[in-house]
Order: C-alpha cells, then sequence, then structure tokens
C-alpha cells in the first residue's frame, strides 16, 4: 500500500485527519477488507467501480495501484473513490489535499503513525 496525499479534518470521513491509500488488488483483499464492519458485497461492489489506474504519475511502477481509498487516521472509516478524486475540478480552487513524498506501508493499522508524523 501506498499514501501520498493527506486531508486533515477530511469532511468525507466525519471531519477526522484522513490519508490518500493507493492499494493492489491483493492488498484490498488481505489488508483493507478484514477492516470492512459493513456489508462487504456492498463494499466491493464499490471498489470494482472505481478500479482504474492512476494517469497522473506517469511512473510505470505506480500501475499496480489501481484501488484508491480515504482512510480516516484511526481506520474506521474507509471509503473507495475513482484515482482522479483528489485532482477532480469539483474542488475549483481549493484542493484539501496536501501532497507529501510517498509512503509504502504494510498495514492500515499503520495509519495513526503516518499521520502523526507528517
Amino acid at each position: 500500500m501506498k499514501t501520498r496525499l493527506i486531508w486533515r479534518e477530511c469532511s468525507v470521513c466525519s471531519n477526522k485527519d484522513s490519508l490518500w491509500v493507493e492499494c493492489t488488488d491483493e492488498e484490498v483483499t488481505a489488508k483493507i477488507l478484514p477492516f470492512i464492519t459493513d456489508d462487504v458485497s456492498d463494499f466491493l461492489k464499490t471498489v470494482s467501480q472505481n478500479q482504474g489506474t492512476n494517469l497522473l504519475n506517469n511512473n510505470p511502477l505506480d500501475e499496480i495501484y489501481t484501488n484508491f481509498f480515504m482512510v480516516s487516521f484511526d481506520a474506521l472509516i474507509i471509503k473507495s473513490y475513482q484515482w482522479l478524486m483528489p485532482y477532480s475540478g469539483q474542488w475549483n480552487a481549493y484542493c484539501p489535499f496536501i501532497q507529501f513524498e510517498p509512503i509504502d506501508f504494510d498495514s492500515l493499522a499503520d495509519i495513526k503513525d503516518i499521520i502523526i508524523n507528517i
């Protein structure tokens, strides 16, 4: 899993600091699904509808990341989005995301430490 964007007091995650998390299909199954407490089939349907390759980075190594989520610092809120959500024109002159150097991590349990250190 990888993150490179933070949204402080994220309005789509109950105003909690949240990270934009990029995952492979395997990571969704192994590392995201265990944290889902709602209907898993509905969650997976949304994930499949939102899958796609991030076209902005132009880095062939990033092409394996085809699933994108907003994840709150406590990993209690996990929402699937299309890759373009942070870059969308929906933000007009204000985009709430702050970019930092990409961080690879192994578990959603690591998110709290990542946010504290940014």
